[in-house]
This record gives structure tokens, sequence and C-alpha cells, in this order.
């Protein structure tokens, strides 16, 4: 925040695997706990429609956090090359700023 403040022009490029989003365990699953939580084994299929639902919630959170901030977000997601992404969203920043199409 205090870098807009400050005059930068900030981007938050948000990196998620597939399966964050997506959800793709059908079978019982141990995930790992991360910073000192412990492992858990869960019955995928009883959580998958809960789970997506907070996820585009903490995604859609991310975004409008970013927007009250004058920052530009973008999801890239590993399964899709960032020869793919980079090259429309660098062009679509050009526009919304104003700097034309192409330099």
């Amino acid at each position: 925040e205090q870098l807009v403040w400050r005059g930068h022009d900030v981007v938050v490029l948000q990196v998620i695997d597939p399966a964050e989003e997506d959800f793709p365990f059908e079978d019982p699953t141990r995930f790992e706990g991360m910073e000192g939580e412990a492992d858990q084994v869960v019955e995928p299929r009883a959580l998958a429609e809960a789970y997506r639902g907070e996820f585009r919630g903490f995604l859609d959170d991310v975004s409008t956090r970013c927007r009250s901030m004058q920052m530009d977000h973008q999801l890239l997601r590993t399964d899709v090359p960032l020869a793919d992404v980079l090259p429309r969203f660098l062009q679509s920043r050009r526009r919304h700023l104003g700097r034309g199409a192409t330099p």
C-alpha cells in the first residue's frame, strides 16, 4: 500500500497450482499441514463444493483488496505457460494506463 502512495506502479501476480482452484481430489486424501499444523486425511467429495466456494471467495477478496489500493492483480496458474498469459496482461495494462497498444 505504501508503494502506491509513493507513486510506484504495483502489480500483484498471484501464482496458484491448478489443484488449489479445481480441487480435483476424489479419494480419501492426506493433506500435509503447513506452518506447524497437523496433517489431515479427508474425504474430498464431502467438502469439495465448500472448498471451491471458499477459494473463490479468497481470490475475490485478494482482487478486491488490490483494486482498493490501486494495484493490478493477475492470477497465474502453473498449468498455463507465462508466454500465453503475460503478453495479454501487459497489453491490457498499457491500454488501461493510456500508453498505447504497442511500444
